[in-house]
């Protein structure tokens, strides 16, 4: 499980999605930062418990209550402690 901190520019929505990660969102109030929880699950979990570490692509979307939809994708490293 690893923190995300993410800085949004208004209200509205963000959501982390991806293969391997279980979805998380945050409704959020006024601009600033947010944090999301990126947590494995499936085979990715699986190879985490296993070795250690494990490699995951998360997509992030910020819906705002006024205006377009912004997105972007990252590649993660999730380290096992």
């Amino acid at each position: 499980m690893v923190e995300l901190k993410v800085h949004v520019s208004g209200p509205g929505k963000l959501i982390l999605t991806g293969k391997g990660v279980k979805a998380d969102h945050v409704k959020v109030k006024k601009a600033g930062d947010v944090w999301l929880m990126v947590r494995a699950k499936g085979k990715a979990l699986k190879t985490l418990k296993a070795k250690g570490k494990v490699k995951v692509k998360v997509k992030i979307a910020f819906v705002p209550t006024e205006g377009a939809k912004v997105s972007s994708t990252h590649g993660l490293t999730l380290i096992q402690k």
